[in-house]
């Protein structure tokens, strides 16, 4: 029956039906995969505005926790009586300074302005009225941190957000309120750290929709009100979401996440455009039209010439030849190579655009199917195949195979084959006609493009191992320059007793607490080097010698159940290193290893010149000493590895270890301008340190000279500029013991002062590192400048600062009282120092 009616709908009209139904379903899977691309792309943008919106609440709070934190400890410094609570305020601002400028201000209990941090000429004295000042009358809302709305300053004419928490006496009654001021942009910081594509914008508000801060528009969002969004209205325990709409203050339609801060009453809203949000979408949608238009094209084609041999059957030959001839004229004009398979005769004919694409000449190309699969590269060939065998088989309405194929000359290029089968009445295969597309150029951008990620995402690691290192120096820094002063005391004053005490016994204790100093300034040149912030103590060694005489060290940090073996060739080359630095680093790597087998194992130690030509970590092209050290400890893993040389990093149990064996090597390394890197290898941890060749050769060590007997007698007029007072009090009476006329300074201000008072100061011996707007290096050029016959001697523990001048000599702290009253002779001549007899 099924037969018959068939036998009565005319073959063009069945081929109509079979073609307007494989286009139904070409469509069908076109819009159906549309869909949920669009659904995907909307819910990874949804992930992501809900993820940044929890990051930016997160930064929020921890931001308004520090100035918490440090409106209560200015508070306590307010209350507790200090003096010079100016001297304090300045401090936290210079400590803060660079996340955040904030201004005090101290309210008596009737709003009259009793403290200012900045400038006070035409402030108004009372702010009685201000909502930051009534919330706290009468202690209405307890000992509480109060965020005001943005408010305009009368005299700055700025907007800024007020922090605030009441000011309460001793009998526990309201006393003032405590204000600092922060500018409502150091909350939109988060905005430059992330990339929300164009239109993208964030805001801070208060529950109640009062917007504190907006990016990137900051001017316009400050204190408008937000009407009509979801937090607004949302139940108490819902603390975030995401909505689509706009901010209010332009028509941008956005995708926003938001995220309540309970414990501060705030709201932080991330938003995204949603040209943003489906640009990727709107490329796939036009790609998938395209091609679908494509594909329909073909079948059309295909349909038509189908038709046309079906009412032409009766004249099958003439019709063939016509139809042949017009598929070559068809094939000619073709953009695109075209190939034609006759599935029953397994031959394949190819038109010329396709010889084209694969350098072929017209007649050097073999039209068998067997030859046509093995063009397709090897490993690319299983799943074009599989794609081929489920087209045939109807699983897929349409052939599409993305493989390299060979070329005439043997190259491989990257192309795309589509297709699409043509059957029979009984559905079998009668014919499939495709096309061959050259994608080499796309291929050629995507690989590009992943190298650059790959290399952004190698920049973005060095930059964070950067920044950690960066704020290790700053910590390591601030606390040498505060031990050298404490250190440059205790030296003088230790070098003070023995210069007026005789007797044996004194003596050998004073001479104990001397060494005891040195002891520390070594331990303070082993903190700098964490941070890499100290001048190295550089010296050209043959390490294969500094090898040799610490082998008895590393050997004794091992325990007798690992092998210890040391592999030193002749001939190495010299390095220009910090011998102290390389001993700490070999001592931490070998101390490292030893904790990696605790059941025993062995440490291989080998040292070997080589010639780096690139690609070798961060190092330059040229000559280097590359020493290794391999344990059998099992290595690390790949999350452990990316994580080794930070700073304070440790897989060890609390009490077991600092996490800085690894990071001082990194560091010794670096500075050294070298490089360290870790890798597994054989069942263990390998360890490659590269340090670069020294120019000159390694010398012998300098042979040790006893210190003269005699004492330094001088004189001269010298103006000593020093904050530490313990420093003054010790070196002022050295220097004038020695015989020198001794002025004294606090700083740069009262040293200059000086100066314009006294014309006769024939030596300035500064500080560098000093508070107040100068420095000790900018002290040393004012008086080259105005005063250009008085010498400059400088000294420092520790300084960021760079010296631009070759001929301004600086004393390392701390140094030695006759190590300074020479320097000082070499300033002022030979005649201002002599030796006398003591």
């Amino acid at each position: 029956m099924k037969s018959s009616v068939l036998q009565r709908v005319p073959l063009p009209v069945q081929l109509i039906l079979y073609l307007a139904l494989v286009l139904s379903l070409l469509w069908s899977v076109i819009f159906l995969d549309l869909h949920r691309l669009h659904q995907q792309a909307l819910s990874g943008s949804r992930a992501s505005v809900d993820n940044l919106a929890r990051a930016f609440a997160e930064e929020v709070n921890s931001s308004i926790n520090a100035i918490d934190l440090t409106l209560i400890e200015l508070r306590e410094e307010w209350q507790s009586g200090y003096n010079d609570f100016s001297h304090v305020v300045e401090r936290r601002q210079t400590y803060l300074e660079k996340d955040v400028g904030f201004q005090v201000a101290i309210l008596n209990a009737t709003g009259q302005l009793v403290f200012l941090s900045t400038k006070s000429d035409g402030v108004p004295t009372n702010y009685s009225d201000r909502e930051h000042f009534k919330v706290h009358e009468g202690l209405a809302m307890g000992d509480r941190l109060f965020i005001s709305k943005p408010v305009l300053g009368r005299a700055s004419r700025r907007w800024t957000i007020q922090f605030t928490r009441p000011l309460i006496d001793a009998n526990g009654a309201f006393a003032g309120v405590i204000v600092l001021s922060v500018s409502p942009d150091y909350f939109s910081r988060f905005y430059r750290t992330i990339d929300l594509g164009r239109d993208g914008s964030i805001t801070l508000a208060r529950e109640s929709g009062e917007v504190l801060t907006q990016s990137p528009d900051t001017r316009n969002g400050a204190g408008r009100q937000l009407r009509g969004l979801p937090f607004l209205f949302s139940p108490g325990g819902v603390n975030g979401g995401w909505f689509e709409g706009s901010n209010g203050a332009d028509e941008v339609k956005r995708l926003y996440g938001w995220r309540r801060i309970p414990s501060r009453e705030m709201v932080v809203m991330v938003g995204q455009s949603l040209d943003t949000v489906f640009a990727q979408y709107q490329q796939q949608r036009d790609a998938y039209f395209l091609t679908g238009a494509g594909i329909s094209l073909v079948l059309a084609a295909i349909g038509y010439f189908l038709l046309a041999g079906l009412r032409q059957r009766a004249q099958a030959t003439a019709l063939l030849v016509e139809s042949e001839a017009r598929w070559q004229f068809a094939l000619e004009g073709a953009a695109e190579g075209v190939w034609d398979w006759n599935i029953p005769g397994g031959e394949v004919q190819f038109s010329r655009r396709w010889k084209e694409i694969l350098g072929y000449r017209e007649s050097e190309v073999d039209g068998g199917v067997a030859a046509w699969q093995e063009r397709i590269h090897p490993e690319d060939r299983p799943a074009a195949l599989r794609e081929l065998q489920a087209h045939l088989a109807g699983a897929n309405t349409a052939y599409n195979s993305e493989h390299r194929a060979r070329c005439r000359d043997g190259s491989w290029k990257w192309v795309l084959e589509r297709g699409m089968v043509v059957s029979m009445e009984d559905g079998k295969p009668l014919r499939m006609v495709g096309t061959l597309s050259d994608i080499s150029r796309r291929k050629e951008a995507e690989r590009q493009d992943e190298q650059r990620r790959r290399a952004l995402e190698d920049t973005r690691r060095a930059l964070q191992q950067a920044q950690k290192l960066e704020a290790l120096g700053r910590l390591t820094g601030g606390i040498a320059h505060d031990f050298n002063n404490i250190l440059q005391t205790l030296s003088t004053g230790i070098t003070f007793a023995l210069m007026s005490n005789r007797d044996a016994q004194p003596r050998t204790a004073l001479e104990a607490c001397q060494r005891a100093v040195e002891r520390g300034v070594e331990l303070t040149r082993q903190l700098l080097v964490f941070g890499r912030v100290q001048d190295a103590h550089l010296k050209t060694v043959d390490c294969a010698c500094q090898i040799r005489d610490m082998r008895s060290l590393l050997q004794g940090a091992l325990p007798s159940n690992i092998a210890f073996a040391i592999d030193l060739p002749d001939s190495l080359w010299p390095v220009r290193i910090d011998p102290l630095q390389f001993e700490l680093a070999m001592l931490n790597l070998t101390m490292n290893a030893r904790d990696a087998m605790p059941q025993g194992g062995s440490l291989n130690l080998v040292l070997r010149n080589a010639v780096v030509g690139g690609g070798v970590g961060a190092l330059e092209p040229g000559d280097y000493l590359h020493i290794t050290l391999t344990d059998t400890g099992g290595g690390m893993s790949e999350e452990v590895l990316a994580k080794a040389l930070d700073p304070f990093f440790t897989t060890k149990a609390v009490g077991k270890g600092s996490g800085m064996g690894l990071a001082q090597a990194y560091a010794f390394a670096r500075q050294m301008d070298g490089e360290l890197l870790l890798r597994n290898a054989d069942g263990g941890l390998e360890v490659s340190i590269y340090l670069p060749r020294a120019s000159q050769e390694a010398g012998l060590p300098a042979p040790q000279i006893a210190a003269p007997t005699a004492s330094l007698r001088a004189s001269g007029r010298l103006l000593l500029v020093e904050d530490d007072a313990l420093v003054r009090q010790t070196v002022q009476p050295a220097l004038q013991q020695a015989g020198f006329e001794v002025e004294v300074a606090h700083d740069a201000a009262q040293a200059m002062q000086l100066l314009e008072r006294r014309q006769d100061i024939d030596l300035v011996f500064s500080d560098i590192v000093m508070p107040g707007e100068m420095s000790g290096i900018d002290l040393a050029e004012f008086v080259r400048q105005h005063y250009p016959t008085v010498r400059v001697l400088l000294a420092t523990g520790y300084s960021e600062h760079r010296v631009d001048s070759t001929d301004i000599r600086i004393l390392a702290k701390p140094y030695g009282i006759d190590a300074l009253i020479a320097a000082i002779g070499e300033e002022l001549g030979a005649g201002a120092v002599a030796l006398t007899q003591g």
